[in-house]
């Protein structure tokens, strides 16, 4: 019996694809096929919660956010450990000031900040796929280094923000 159907596998030339499947069936589980699907389906979610950010409140475009970060994070077998997230203010406005290290640091913020934010990027970042999503979700501030004046309306505009409690 079983000689019969590893022929026949290795007849048609499948024995590739046969060996492809042991590997993450027997290797990975059945978590591969959760994230065939999920991929394309948190894709289309972002892409269409940030084409259609006026839709959404501000909370409902943030839990997206953080479902889709969370499943990044774990697609990736990252850990982000936070610390002093008691000292975010549950109300009025407030300020981050990450350092920038690469482009992850919104991503890392979203997975442990409690409430919604916003952030000031720099323009370039707008022709970033997936990042380009999240921060049309999060109503983030666009920055052009390059335009002193455009950069200087966005930072009134952020202290307007912050001070009217966002």
């Amino acid at each position: 019996m079983h000689e019969h159907f590893l022929r026949s596998i290795y007849r048609t030339g499948g024995i590739y694809r046969f060996f492809v499947f042991c590997f993450l069936f027997f290797c990975l589980g059945w978590s591969w096929l959760y994230w065939l699907f999920f991929v394309p389906y948190g894709w289309f979610k972002l892409c269409w919660y940030a084409s259609h950010a006026e839709r959404y409140s501000e909370e409902q475009r943030y839990q997206l956010l953080k479902y889709v970060d969370n499943r990044a994070v774990k697609g990736g077998n990252l850990v982000i450990d936070g610390h002093g997230m008691e000292n975010i203010p549950k109300e009025n406005g407030f300020i981050f000031f990450p350092n920038h290290q690469g482009l992850f640091d919104v991503l890392a913020i979203i997975q442990v900040c409690p409430v919604p934010f916003s952030v000031v990027a720099k323009k370039e970042l707008t022709n970033v796929p997936f990042l380009k999503q999240v921060f049309a979700c999060m109503k983030a501030f666009m920055i052009d280094r390059d335009d002193v004046k455009q950069s200087m309306q966005v930072i009134i505009n952020v202290i307007k923000e912050v001070k009217a409690g966002r």
